[in-house]
């Protein structure tokens, strides 16, 4: 093989390895779970009707009308091969560890050249522009909803700034994501929030999601 042609394969390489590479929200969350979360295999009305019944089990008295739709429900999720008592007791359990997860990255993330779509929830401005934000998942998230888990937020510095005419504006984001615990104070219309995110980004390039 000629140098000249080592030359173009290198450099052929080389652009092909500075490629971001694409990636989803669910590509954010943490690859290492052993954990059995028994509420995973239960569809939404099933989710729905364990709900009601944990609801009842925690009044004190019930009506005559509400012990019917209490005992009707039981039976419906006995009928369905659901072990309501096994499930209510591992609530606490599922809600502490999923609490967990929501603060782990996927470390095998650290460090790639990614390119992510999300929603721009503003921190720091230069003018009318954004020069620091936190990416998110959906629009208004931190502002008109709650916030996102931590590690569904990516904190993005970028002096150059982008020009922002909407909370519904989706754009790509591209750069290098560290994982770092970040925690910044978002205003909004009548107070302020504290959120928490553990991937942090200098964004190399911005584009609108089209």
């Amino acid at each position: 093989m000629s140098k000249q042609l080592l030359t173009i394969v290198f450099t052929l390489l080389m652009s092909l390895s500075a490629l971001a590479q694409d990636t989803s929200w669910e590509d954010l969350t943490s690859k290492s779970n052993e954990f059995n979360d028994p509420f995973l295999s239960l569809t939404s009305d099933q989710l729905y009707n364990l709900s009601i019944v944990a609801r009842y089990q925690a009044r004190d008295s019930l009506s005559e009308s509400e012990k019917t739709e209490y005992n009707d429900l039981l039976a419906l999720l006995e009928s369905e091969s659901i072990d309501v008592d096994y499930l209510l007791e591992r609530r606490q359990d599922v809600t502490e560890h999923r609490k967990h997860l929501a603060m782990q990255p996927n470390i095998e993330l650290k460090g790639k050249l990614i390119k992510i779509p999300g929603f721009v929830t503003p921190v720091e401005f230069d003018g009318d522009k954004v020069v620091k934000f936190f990416l998110v998942p959906t629009a208004g998230a931190c502002i008109h909803t709650p916030p996102p888990p931590p590690n569904q937020i990516v904190l993005v510095d970028y002096p150059q700034g982008l020009t922002l005419t909407s909370l519904q504006d989706a754009f790509f984001i591209e750069g290098k994501l560290k994982i770092e615990a970040q925690k910044q104070k978002v205003n909004y219309s009548d107070g302020a929030t504290m959120v928490n995110a553990v991937y942090m980004m200098s964004a190399d390039k911005v584009t609108r999601y089209n």
